[in-house]
């Protein structure tokens, strides 16, 4: 976090009679962090004051997955992942496979309805 090199530019810029308030700044920055006071990935920003006050300037949370990311459940290329024509046989098996001529049966998609079954003539009683 607080590196010697840092200290050592900071020292560099600030006026000696700061150096006490900038030593005091640097120890009680040190012990609050080693209490693990913000999540993993967190940025953080400090500045130091001409007077030595070490201040936080910028305080960036991490970046979490978007809760609605569907993504990580569908592909976003399904496509690529069939075989040729394999996707005509699953559609059919899902559409037609509890008998044609039912109400999910594409009658209107003539390169789908061909796959189905005939449905059963029907038979007027009266």
């Amino acid at each position: 976090m607080i590196t010697r090199q840092w200290i050592l530019a900071i020292l560099w810029e600030l006026p000696l009679w700061y150096w006490p308030v900038f030593f005091w700044e640097v120890r009680a920055l040190q012990a609050w962090w080693a209490t693990g006071p913000l999540e993993p990935g967190t940025l953080i920003t400090f500045a130091v004051t001409p007077r030595g006050r070490i201040m936080v300037s910028g305080l960036y949370p991490p970046t979490l997955p978007d809760p609605a990311d569907w993504t990580v459940h569908a592909p976003y290329a399904p496509w690529e992942k069939l075989a040729p024509g394999a996707g005509i046989e699953a559609l059919v098996a899902q559409v037609c496979g509890f008998g044609a001529g039912a109400l999910w049966c594409t009658e209107n998609v003539p390169l789908v309805h061909a796959h189905c079954p005939a449905p059963a003539p029907f038979l007027d009683s009266g």
